[in-house]
C-alpha cells in the first residue's frame, strides 16, 4: 500500500533503544526528593524522514515523546499504576542536558534519560 509521495506506509518508522535503566539520586539542592524510588531511563531515539507521530505539541502536528505524561506503568503484579510522574522527578537532575528531549518530529536522532518513578 502506497502512501501520499510514493512512500510505503511501513517506510515510517521509529526506533527505539533502551540503554539502561538505573536508580538515580537527585543532585538538585532545592528538590524535594520524588518519593518512591526514581529510575533513569536512557534511551536512543531515531525517526525516519516520513515519520508521522500521534502527538501535538505547541500546536505542531506529527511529534512523538517519552515524556512520561504520555507513559502507562505497570507494577509487578500488572496493576495500572496511577501516576508515573511527579514534578520533583522531572526537576530532579542539574544537568538537565543528559535529559531527552520533550518531542521528537520527523528524521531527528536523539538520546538521553528519560525519569521516572
Amino acid at each position: 500500500m502506497a502512501a501520499a509521495g510514493g512512500n510505503t506506509l511501513d517506510s515510517a518508522t521509529l526506533k527505539f533503544k533502551i540503554t539502561s535503566i538505573e536508580p538515580i539520586t537527585c543532585d538538585v539542592p532545592y528538590a524535594q526528593p520524588p518519593p518512591g524510588t526514581a529510575l533513569a531511563v536512557a534511551l536512543e531515539l531515531e525517526t525516519s524522514a516520513d515519520f508521522e507521530g500521534a502527538v501535538r505539541v505547541n500546536g505542531v502536528p506529527g511529534l512523538t515523546s517519552f515524556s512520561a505524561y504520555y507513559w502507562k506503568g505497570y507494577s509487578t503484579d500488572v496493576t495500572r499504576m496511577n501516576q508515573l510522574d511527579t514534578v520533583a522527578s522531572q526537576n530532579c537532575v542539574a544537568d538537565t542536558t543528559r535529559l531527552l528531549p520533550s518531542s521528537l518530529g520527523q528524521g531527528e536522532k536523539a538520546e538521553g534519560i528519560i525519569l521516572q518513578r
